[in-house]
């Protein structure tokens, strides 16, 4: 089975037209704050603020297609606009941050392709 690549340095590098260096900016403030972020998912979740949960999950979405990582915005997404229940939220946020995890491992192995 082939492993799926979730983060391309190269589409990033596109997208943005950026130096090396600040692309390495970008990815170690995503790698920081995104785990930040899913705590306050978490957090929104257990006290019952889906509002906030929503607002915090849109931020994330964003982020993430700016940074290329669909398949991490679709989560995203999907935690902004569910109606489902809680249960089912926190298997979303999971599964956000399951894949966060191998993204997360997937840029330290790109950043370190970066010529700075």
């Amino acid at each position: 089975m082939k492993n799926i690549q979730h983060f391309d340095l190269k589409a990033l590098k596109t997208f943005t037209n950026a130096s090396d260096s600040s692309l390495l900016q970008y990815i170690e403030i995503y790698s920081e704050q995104t785990p930040q972020e899913i705590s306050q998912l978490e957090n929104s979740l257990k006290k019952n603020k889906l509002k906030e949960l929503k607002a915090y999950a849109h931020n994330m979405k964003s982020k993430a297609r700016y940074m290329g990582l669909e398949s991490l915005a679709d989560i995203a997404e999907k935690i902004e606009k569910t109606d489902a229940s809680n249960e089912q939220i926190s298997e979303l946020i999971e599964n956000f941050k399951t894949l966060f995890a191998d993204i997360k491992t997937e840029m330290k192995h790109e950043k370190e392709k970066l010529h700075i």
